[in-house]
């Protein structure tokens, strides 16, 4: 193992944890500027390769996931995954690894075509007011994991949540006040998601929040379900309502059983042998004991997102998951009363490199029924952005079946949403990037959207329009009209990456779209 790989597997998959969504199977070196480095030099061309049988390398290679085709990583990163897979698992004397290094060296490419497409600023296209919010005091470390435009005071206007994977913060901000400060208004060791609800219903905003536990992967169990629990104005009680977890990456919150209380859905991230998707069923009688029931649901590892939805049309709220790792699989989980759950396979990706970071939901063509916006991004691991990182638009074809589109392209893809943001009455998307090298590191004459707006100029046709470039520290990003003026405005974080030369000092920016 490289020394790179702990400072990067540290936070790497956190950040797909968090929506992030951040994602983390054996994650590699702090990538793109040395990717881009090591693609421009000559690589050394494939060894020659000794007789294999391919058979019971494919056989062998696909046990645990979709064969990883040659062609989905450059030749010079073959070596060190196969010696990662080795590592791994108990694999048979009958394929020598150097055999199936050359053997994936002689068919992969030279490198990846990543940045045959110039991009370039069209930031005028959407006219916006960009303000940045920090808390007091001089300059910390910082990681935004996850950024929400919420009602959390209870006004109907909108809040800045914010959650600081790094320092363990979760942080407030009022973007209708002229004040851009942020302020604490609780620790959670690594907070990787918050949600808004009432968990208690006794008429006050609490907060759920997801905790990893641990910003470095591993098998460890510190992850935490956390409830802040409103006390009136802005004040919270801290209840942890499930410790002992593998890492936490998502909470979603609804009423699965029909008795009038919340149960909740989780997103165990954990890591290769912790980790699952599992419900929290509320039996609660005394909310100052809080009392859930796990019921499992799902025991793969990797998941991200767990967002909830009636996806049958029957009036009981069914979820997905967004399953990374070597899985790379989308999956919906059909209530069938009772608390039993079906489970369809809504969309599988081509290759177990495809790097989910996260899933969000929207009636994208307006026909009524909820689509699936997808992104792709994951750039932690050893060959860093690929060419086929993107957003993705997975249509609700109705019957829970789903029709994926071709993926728009963005490197380093970590959050996409849904909104009309240019008031003509369709639906567009906005999409951050986050590639855990610095613009300041890398080769000045590489370009990359850091932001991106999809407007779309007909049913299912898109323009990109790339608001910010090169600033690919983005792990997530809202959307919601704070100041009630009839647009949607939309708020993204900052993650500075560890060994950043020179980090950002603003933690949240607001764009005020100016429509209005």
């Amino acid at each position: 193992m490289s020394q790179a790989r702990p400072r990067v597997e540290a936070y790497a998959r956190c950040l797909a944890a968090a929506g992030i969504a951040v994602a983390l199977a054996g994650l590699g070196r702090a990538v793109l500027a040395r990717a881009a480095g090591e693609a421009a030099k000559t690589p050394p061309g494939p060894s020659a390769a000794p007789k294999i049988n391919e058979t019971v390398l494919r056989e062998r290679c696909s046990a645990c996931h979709l064969f990883p085709e040659p062609k989905m990583e450059p030749r010079w990163a073959w070596a060190s995954n196969v010696r990662d897979m080795y590592r791994l698992l108990d694999l048979s004397e009958e394929l020598p690894p150097d055999q199936v290094i050359a053997w994936f060296e002689k068919r992969a490419p030279e490198r990846f075509p990543l940045y045959t497409r110039g991009a370039h600023l069209d930031a005028a296209s959407l006219k916006t007011r960009v303000r940045s919010f920090s808390p007091p005091g001089p300059f910390r470390p910082h990681a935004v994991s996850n950024v929400r435009l919420v009602d959390l005071v209870g006004d109907a206007r909108l809040e800045l949540v914010a959650c600081d994977m790094m320092s363990g913060l979760v942080l407030l901000g009022y973007p209708y006040r002229d004040d851009t400060t942020l302020q604490v208004i609780a620790q959670v060791p690594h907070p990787a998601h918050a949600e808004v609800l009432d968990l208690d219903r006794d008429g006050r905003r609490d907060l759920l929040v997801a905790d990893l536990g641990t910003a470095a992967p591993g098998d460890d169990t510190r992850g935490s379900i956390v409830w802040l629990r409103g006390t009136g104005g802005v004040s919270f009680q801290k209840h942890v309502l499930q410790e002992g977890l593998g890492r936490v990456a998502d909470v979603e919150a609804t009423d699965f059983d029909g008795d009038g209380d919340l149960d909740l859905v989780v997103a165990e991230f954990g890591w290769r042998k912790v980790g699952s998707v599992f419900l929290l069923e509320n039996r609660t009688k005394d909310w100052d004991h809080p009392v859930f029931v796990r019921h499992p649901i799902d025991a793969r590892t990797g998941s991200i997102h767990v967002p909830v939805a009636d996806l049958d049309g029957d009036k009981r709220p069914d979820f997905l998951a967004l399953i990374s790792q070597e899985n790379e699989t989308i999956a919906a989980y059909v209530n069938r009363g009772a608390l039993q759950f079906e489970t369809k396979e809504i969309y599988r990706a081509s290759t177990p490199s495809w790097g989910y970071s996260g899933l969000a939901l929207a009636d994208l063509d307006k026909d009524g029924d909820l689509d699936l916006l997808a992104t792709n991004g994951d750039s932690f691991d050893f060959s860093g952005p690929k060419p086929y990182h993107g957003i993705q638009w997975i249509e609700n074809r109705g019957g829970l079946r789903f029709q994926p589109h071709e993926p728009w392209p963005m490197m380093g893809a970590m959050r996409a949403e849904a909104g009309d943001l240019d008031g003509d009455g369709d639906l567009d998307i906005v999409a951050c990037a986050m590639t855990g090298t610095p613009a300041a590191e890398r080769n000045h004459e590489i370009l990359l959207e850091s932001l991106l707006w999809l407007e779309q100029k007909g049913p299912g046709t898109f323009e990109r329009h790339a608001l910010e470039l090169n600033a690919c520290d983005h792990a997530t990003l809202s959307l919601g009209d704070y100041d009630k003026d009839g647009d949607l405005d939309f708020a993204v974080g900052v993650f500075n990456w560890p060994g950043t030369p020179k980090p950002r000092s603003e933690w949240v920016f607001l764009y005020e779209n100016l429509l209005h």
